[in-house]
């Protein structure tokens, strides 16, 4: 995987861009504060595309992951989605070379995890 030897030249790309807490939009702004060039988002909703699209002029978005993978210039992905589908996300973005980040919040720790 490439390094990186400025922020800018780190295309960032989020899977899922739901309203349900703003984490897609979250994401995408505290990453372009640290510097990084927000790119794409991937959702199954056309309506959280639109809103994607409404919110950050002139960025692609995708209605599958296969298709940003494939036509995306974007080298780290962040994974909003439910937690049952990070698995599978996670190692198809690893396996086509991206960084990945991938986060969960709990509101207390999962069962059998002692904080």
């Amino acid at each position: 995987m490439p390094h990186f030897k400025k922020a800018k030249d780190i295309k960032v790309g989020v899977i899922g861009y739901s309203p349900l807490f703003n984490m897609g939009r979250t994401h995408l702004r505290e990453m372009k504060k640290a510097g990084m060039t927000p790119l794409a988002v991937c959702d199954l909703s056309d309506q959280n595309l639109q809103l994607a699209a409404q919110e950050w002029p002139g960025i692609e978005t995708y209605k599958s992951v296969d298709q940003m993978l494939k036509k995306s210039d974007i080298n780290l992905a962040t994974i909003i989605t439910p937690h049952n589908t990070h698995a599978q996300l996670a190692l198809q973005c690893l396996k086509a070379g991206l960084h990945i980040v991938c986060e969960k919040p709990w509101p207390s720790p999962p069962p059998n995890v002692t904080a």
